[in-house]
């Protein structure tokens, strides 16, 4: 299955530019002193080499198993879910930050304070999501951890 190999590296690789911070794979390459190809690389083959996961862990504290962890669903940022505009006013940019941080209860009552108490909030994710809301189903993620 090379084809969910990469996937599963795509999204590790993912997990780790977050973690560090990175705007990019080519910023997250700098930050593990590698080459950007090396990165796409890594991720076409599937494979993840030990190196990355130790540097995240040392610069960062983000462990293997944080990284490769399978989520229980694999959720997109508020601001893909919803197509936002970067250039948002600090304030809402405090609170998608806010939002990221926590865990799907916290969310789900945040999300309905807003649909209830803000005029066609409603709407307006009904409207950013195509009309409804799609589930994206479970994802698991596995990174093979030799160097390559």
């Amino acid at each position: 299955m090379p084809g969910n190999r990469a996937k599963y590296a795509r999204i590790t690789v993912e997990k780790m530019r977050l973690a560090a911070k990175a705007r990019s794979k080519a910023e997250l390459a700098r930050i593990i002193g590698v080459k950007p190809q090396s990165i796409n690389t890594a991720i076409t083959r599937g494979k993840i080499p030990d190196r990355w996961f130790l540097i995240m862990e040392e610069k960062f504290g983000a462990t293997r198993e944080e990284l490769c962890r399978p989520p229980a669903k694999v959720q997109a940022t508020i601001e893909q879910q919803y197509n936002v505009d970067a250039g948002l006013p600090p304030a809402i940019k405090l609170l998608l930050e806010w939002y990221e941080d926590q865990d799907e209860l916290a969310r789900a009552e945040l999300h309905m304070h807003l649909v209830e108490g803000v005029p066609g909030f409603g709407d307006w994710i009904k409207k950013q999501k195509g009309g409804g809301h799609k589930d994206t189903g479970s994802e698991n993620i596995i990174a093979d951890g030799t160097d390559g």
